[in-house]
């Protein structure tokens, strides 16, 4: 009886996402709010537009524009804020935003210091000119855009932020990793000089082996690809965490759940191999909610497919009023524990039967 009242909990609580993962307009949600800052036209005059273009999506019209232009925002009156603190904390180097981006040398702080959707910009500008082609990663990274557009459309878009930190993180460690992947071979890249340089940040380093390993075809099958990516996203949130922490910053109970479903979901992801005994564990108590057609192999090819935006976002969407996220013990020891993954996994669920109907 004890498992009965955090599932009804869940069963209750309908998702309040901006927008549903399941929603037909979904795919184009990111494409759309980058075309959005790219032209500073609104979603009729696009859509209008797409139809004059000849483009067969928002996505290839984002694309199209980003290959047209030289990838560079705005410069943002933030960033001799950014350049002072990158002096004052001797962390990677001080180029300033937007011209960091040509060298892929943008420190934490400067990314930081720009709003979450150029943010977005910038990671997608970073897929669609570095880790396209040349590191064969082109559809590596949509569940950190997933992240990216949840939190745009929660409003949390500013920067100083207990969100703005970890994602600048995470911003930082991919565009590091590329550019030590990718450095010795690129012109561009050994000329600024900065193709060993890590920012100091730990999640560089993690970013680099999963870059590489894809770009060379060195994973030996799904478990081992999706454990490194998420050994790099948990390090990487992690060491913005500790910066916005060293900041003053404080995170609120939403951004505390939401810390917690991460620290969840890497695990999760890290223990891949294994997961069928995780479900063998809570097999009974969560029986009445899997989906028709379950299998363990379908949730994990669904919520850990990091090609997709889909599952980060709904799960972060599952967690943010989600009691059962708060005072969590997230470490290894969650995988054993009946208690913890009876209150965690239905979110989970939830989102897995939401991204099978889409």
């Amino acid at each position: 009886m004890r498992y009965i009242a955090p599932i009804l909990a869940l069963a209750a609580c309908a998702l309040a996402d901006p927008l549903r993962i399941n929603d037909a307009n979904f795919n184009d949600r990111v494409a759309l709010t980058v075309l959005e800052r790219l032209t500073n036209l609104t979603e009729e005059q696009l859509m209008m537009n797409l139809t004059e273009s000849g483009d067969q999506s928002l996505n290839d019209m984002m694309v199209r524009m980003i290959m047209e232009s030289d990838g560079q925002q705005q410069f943002n009156t933030t960033d001799a804020i950014s350049r002072l603190q990158d002096a004052q904390n001797g962390e990677g180097a001080t180029t300033p935003w937007p011209l960091c981006q040509q060298s892929l040398a943008c420190t934490l702080y400067s990314i930081q210091s720009n709003p979450l959707v150029d943010q977005l910009l910038y990671l997608v500008t970073m897929e669609v000119k570095w880790l396209g082609s040349p590191a064969k990663c082109s559809d590596q990274f949509e569940g950190n855009k997933g992240i990216l557009q949840y939190f745009i459309d929660k409003g949390y878009t500013g920067p100083n932020t207990g969100i703005s930190y970890p994602i600048a993180s995470m911003i930082e460690g991919i565009q590091r990793g590329a550019a030590l992947v990718l450095g010795p071979t690129d012109a561009a890249l050994a000329s600024a000089g900065s193709v060993t340089d890590t920012f100091g940040n730990p999640s560089t380093v993690l970013w680099q082996t999963f870059i590489n390993g894809v770009k060379n075809g060195i994973f030996k099958d799904r478990a081992s690809h999706d454990k490194a990516w998420s050994l790099a996203l948990q390090s990487s949130l992690n060491y913005g965490n500790t910066k916005a922490v060293s900041a003053g910053i404080t995170l609120n109970v939403n951004l505390k759940r939401w810390f917690n479903l991460i620290q969840v979901y890497c695990l999760l992801q890290q223990a891949e191999g294994s997961i069928k005994n995780v479900f063998n564990l809570v097999s009974l108590p969560l029986f009445s909610l899997l989906p028709s057609g379950f299998s363990v192999d379908k949730f994990v090819n669904w919520v850990f497919d990091v090609t997709s935006p889909k599952p980060l976002y709904c799960l972060s969407d599952a967690a943010w009023t989600n009691t059962n996220f708060d005072n969590l013990t997230t470490t290894s020891a969650l995988l054993s524990s009946v208690t913890s993954l009876t209150k965690i996994l239905p979110a989970f669920l939830q989102c897995f039967s939401l991204g099978c109907s889409s």
